[in-house]
């Protein structure tokens, strides 16, 4: 079976904001995809977003796994969001370089707990460069007809863009 991506709503940033929310979220798909291009307005290397559902603060488990091209980590926690799944270039990275990755919500509409994935590479033009992969639980059965994405410490910056897919397969 194909799977047919089909573009539900998208961001483009053309000034900095601290938070969006896709809404109003169809539950017309089997999954959903975020693909996403951004930058911080904070000074450092890397920054986090934190990526909620239908508002809920509640219920959230990661594992991550980190590399830079000279160490790795890894870790498992709990928070009140996903605070590892999306990260970002910050602002002293090379200027006009921005993270890119994608988030995947499996079987989004279902009854079951959800599944996120996430896949990020931060590049910076130089020695260090990030490149990530979280896996996360929500622990909640509603239907995700909401996600918000939120820079708890700074800005998304202007050129900044995310792209939400629908995806059935066919």
């Amino acid at each position: 079976m194909a799977n047919t991506y089909q573009l539900i709503s998208s961001n483009v940033f053309t000034t900095a904001a601290a938070s969006f929310t896709f809404s109003s979220i169809p539950a017309t798909y089997t999954d959903l995809v975020i693909r996403y291009s951004t930058r911080a307005s904070v000074a450092g290397t890397t920054r986090s977003y934190r990526i909620t559902m239908n508002g809920s603060a509640t219920g959230y488990s990661w594992t991550y796994m980190n590399g830079n091209g000279a160490s790795t980590d890894s870790a498992i926690g709990t928070s009140l969001a996903f605070d590892l799944a999306l990260n970002q270039n910050g602002d002293t990275t090379t200027a006009n370089t921005f993270t890119n990755g994608e988030l995947y919500f499996a079987s989004y509409a279902s009854s079951t707990f959800k599944v996120m994935s996430s896949d990020t590479a931060n590049e910076n033009n130089a020695t260090t460069a990030f490149r990530n992969v979280v896996a996360n639980l929500w622990q909640d059965t509603s239907a995700i007809t909401s996600i918000t994405i939120a820079n708890p410490t700074d800005n998304i910056m202007s050129g900044s863009s995310f792209y939400l897919y629908g995806i059935k397969n066919s």
